[in-house]
């Protein structure tokens, strides 16, 4: 792993707000630790100027993920 990856991770590790979002996924066959989308936002949740952008895609990701999972919902 990327040593600043690395350092990202025990990172939010120390974060308590941050533990339940983490999350291993299989990647081209590789165990990747990262954020899910909530704990990615909540990094992004700044009054840095260079975190909207970010910030503001998460949203958008997040918004299309719970209209897909509407969408998938069987009709009751």
């Amino acid at each position: 792993m990327h040593h600043r990856g690395r350092r990202l991770i025990q990172v939010h590790l120390r974060r308590p707000k941050l533990r339940p979002h983490i999350q291993t996924v299989l990647l081209n066959g590789i165990l990747v630790v990262t954020l899910d989308v909530d704990g990615m936002l909540q990094t992004k949740r700044t009054t840095r100027e260079s975190d909207i952008p970010d910030r503001l895609k998460l949203e958008r990701l997040k918004n299309a993920m719970r209209e897909r999972a509407r969408n998938a919902a069987p009709d009751e």
